[in-house]
């Protein structure tokens, strides 16, 4: 019995090798090639021994079949990976390399040619909406420079460390670094697309954690199976070009997501924050709800990373600023590149703080550290922000009333429309000083309206005064008509032109929205008041518990509360406006009436 260790290929090349020694035809393909020429030399099949022997043969197809097609050499060297050792010692990887690295560029090059052509001869539409352009619309709606070529798909078949060295090649013969990341991102979105799949079965079946893309250890079949997709994604972050850019946001994020899942090495995982952060301004809020992977009853998203990369984009922003000072935008213009990025960013944060704010594990300093990150100018409108605190504000109703106020100091009034200061003038979750300042502002808001309609009006009326008055333009440039007295008619014009100031309808909506508004801040004083007055009860009630129980000190107590509420005055001021007496009233009230005596407590 004869046994070989190590044979390349098992018993069934060997059988091949055996059916060929004894001439009976078989066909040598792409996938038996690679071992069938390693099994030659491992058994000596060399033209020493025989003209056309095993080893021709094989060399023989692939020069002619294998080497001259990318999508073949490809499969032989996916074939190689079993055999890597007399792979290697046979010449096959390295040829198959540089035949598909020198067959991309080849191609590359004879397509820049072109396009050129075309662009010279003012044809150049066509090529703009092919599949090779190096512009493409991706998944997130942003334009991205990644392309992914017509061979991207041919050696995403191979194994990691093998598709680095193809990527190795082309990049070293001068292969676009957008045709490289398009292909990095497909190799990428395939290796990982079942643990995707398991994330967003897990994420329906789960409904303890909405939106979060909950993921299991479960599904990897070993440790073994874990260690590799994590060697995997520290490969491909590590094999990403440092180019900006060039990949979609959504993509940069979901590789981060996986690495946390996995557990990658921090550098690999900061890498991806940086480069994240970079484009901030393109992602949507899934793309930033990162869940938590830990069953230590902590938030439902993971904040920190969210957190970590908003403060880069932020040292970014600072260092784009001081370096474009001296350009041709002002940076504290709203129409700055940074500012117009900056505001993005601040809509997308405040979206992301309303959806994580339900949470009923997330505390109230990680939600300020989050919101605090950003700086005021960055939001040119606070509705955002509001909608996330009122949603903080009635998930969570048990906070004390000092966090409540640190929360809705975050809110700048001033920036808020119409429709949101409407809606917190009668939110009674928000502290009565900002339901105070939301009225007061928004007061503010309407003098100054009522101030330019008016200054507007007065201009018009001293533009054009003829139209001042229903028929006044008459009065004002001829002269009256004989028979009618000069004092008539000015007094008729005066009529018309008080009917015409009483007349639009748009003055009464004006008065009537400020007195709603004269009210809303009469009643918010009054609940100012009566706060006080319930902290005056309280204090007044724990001195007569400190004092013993004795008639005098109820006498006191009681004409101590008189005298304050005396001085609240709360319904004096509604009995004198609603029911007004006449002037001789007084005296016989006084003579019909006995005289009531106000502090008797007897």
């Amino acid at each position: 019995m004869l046994e070989f260790a190590n044979f390349p290929g098992g018993p069934d090349i060997f059988e091949l090798a055996a059916k060929f020694c004894y001439g009976i035809n078989f066909d040598i393909t792409t996938s038996n090639v690679a071992q069938l020429r390693c099994a030659a030399d491992f058994l000596d099949m060399t033209e020493d021994y025989g003209i056309d022997n095993l080893v021709s043969r094989t060399e023989a197809f692939l020069e002619e079949v294998v080497l001259d097609n990318v999508d073949k050499s490809a499969q032989v060297l996916h074939s190689c990976e079993s055999i890597l050792t007399w792979a290697e010692d046979s010449r096959i990887v390295n040829r198959c390399i540089d035949a598909i690295a020198s067959k991309v560029c080849k191609e590359q090059k004879a397509y820049t040619l072109t396009r050129l052509e075309y662009n010279s001869s003012g044809r150049s539409n066509k090529l703009s909406n092919d599949a090779c352009s190096p512009l493409k619309v991706h998944a997130g709606g942003h334009q991205c420079r990644a392309t992914v070529e017509w061979w991207a798909d041919d050696i995403s078949s191979l194994r990691i460390d093998m598709f680095q060295r193809v990527l190795a090649a082309m990049k070293s013969r001068g292969l676009r670094v957008e045709s490289i990341a398009g292909s990095l991102m497909h190799y990428a979105q395939k290796v990982l697309k079942p643990l995707n799949k398991n994330q967003q079965s897990a994420e329906m079946n789960s409904s303890n954690k909405p939106k979060a893309k909950v993921f299991s250890y479960g599904v990897l079949n070993s440790k073994a199976a874990e260690h590799e997709h994590r060697i995997l994604i520290e490969s491909i972050v590590s094999m990403l070009p440092t180019e900006t850019n060039l990949f979609p946001t959504n993509f940069l994020l979901t590789l981060l997501r996986t690495a946390i899942i996995l557990d990658t090495t921090v550098a690999c995982q900061l890498d991806l924050e940086k480069r994240a952060s970079s484009q901030l301004e393109k992602a949507s809020v899934d793309d930033i709800l990162i869940p938590t992977f830990s069953n230590g009853g902590e938030c439902l998203f993971d904040i920190d990373v969210v957190q970590r990369v908003l403060a880069t984009y932020l040292q970014q922003e600072d260092a784009q600023d001081k370096a474009s000072s001296s350009g041709i935008y002002d940076t504290d213009d709203i129409g700055s590149p940074n500012r117009r990025g900056l505001m993005k960013v601040a809509k997308l944060i405040d979206m992301y703080l309303a959806e994580i704010a339900p949470d009923a594990n997330l505390k109230v300093s990680k939600f300020l550290s989050l919101a605090e990150l950003l700086p005021d100018y960055s939001r040119v409108i606070d509705d955002g922000l509001y909608r996330a605190i009122d949603i903080f504000l009635k998930a969570h109703p048990s906070i004390s009333d000092l966090d409540r106020k640190k929360i809705c100091k975050l809110l700048d009034c001033q920036k808020l429309s119409q429709e949101a200061s409407a809606h917190a003038a009668q939110n009674e979750r928000l502290p009565v000083q900002t339901v105070v300042q939301v009225l007061y502002f928004e007061q503010l808001r309407m003098r100054t309206a009522m101030a330019g309609t008016r200054g507007a009006e007065e201009e018009q009326e001293q533009q054009s005064p003829s139209s001042a008055g229903i028929g006044g333009g008459a009065l004002f440039h001829s002269k009256p008509p004989p028979g009618l007295p000069q004092r008539r008619m000015s007094e008729g014009g005066r009529r018309g032109l008080s009917m015409t100031e009483a007349s639009p309808k748009a003055d009464t909506n004006v008065n009537l929205r400020n007195d709603n508004r004269e009210l809303k801040l009469e009643v918010a004083r009054l609940r100012l008041r009566v706060n006080d007055l319930e902290k005056e009860n309280a204090a007044l009630k724990q001195e007569l518990a400190s004092r013993p129980a004795s008639s005098s000190a109820n006498s006191g107590f009681f004409s101590m509360f008189s005298r304050k509420l005396g001085r609240m005055n709360l319904f004096s001021t509604s009995q004198s406006r609603s029911s007004p007496k006449p002037r001789g009233s007084k005296q016989k009230d006084s003579r019909a009436q006995p005289r009531l005596r106000r502090h008797s407590i007897s």
